[in-house]
C-alpha cells in the first residue's frame, strides 16, 4: 500500500510539504529565484494562499492521476530542474490525486 493512505492525504498537510520542504521544488519554484516560470510553491509568492492550491490543482489530472503534470514534470529528465521526486514524495502526490486532490481544513488555503 502507498503511504500516506488515500483516505488521509490532503494538500495542506501532505502535498504542500512535499513541494516546499521534502524536495528541491521550492529551491527554483519561487518568484525571487526563478521569475516567470509557470508555478511557484512558496507561500510568500501569494497574497491569497488559496491561489497556491488552485495553481497546483491546474497541474492535476483527476481522470488519469499518473498523467498529472505535477507528477510527470518532476520525474522527467526533460524537466529543467531534472528529476526531483523520490518514490515516497511521488506516492504522496499520487495518492492525493487519486483521492480527488482534497485541500484539507486550513481556511487560509481551502475554500
Amino acid at each position: 500500500s502507498l503511504s500516506p493512505s488515500q483516505t488521509t492525504v490532503n494538500f495542506v498537510n501532505d502535498v504542500k510539504a512535499v513541494l516546499q520542504t521534502s524536495t528541491k521544488c521550492i529551491q527554483c519554484h519561487t518568484a525571487s529565484v526563478t521569475p516567470g516560470i509557470p508555478i511557484y510553491y512558496d507561500d510568500a509568492d501569494y497574497a491569497d494562499l488559496k491561489e497556491l492550491y488552485r495553481d497546483v490543482l491546474k497541474r492535476v489530472d483527476l481522470n488519469d492521476p499518473e498523467n498529472s503534470l505535477l507528477l510527470r514534470k518532476p520525474t522527467s529528465l526533460i524537466h529543467g530542474g531534472g528529476v526531483q521526486l523520490n518514490a515516497t514524495d511521488y506516492n504522496t502526490i499520487l495518492n492525493w490525486v487519486r483521492a480527488g486532490a482534497p485541500c484539507g481544513s486550513n481556511p487560509a488555503y481551502c475554500d
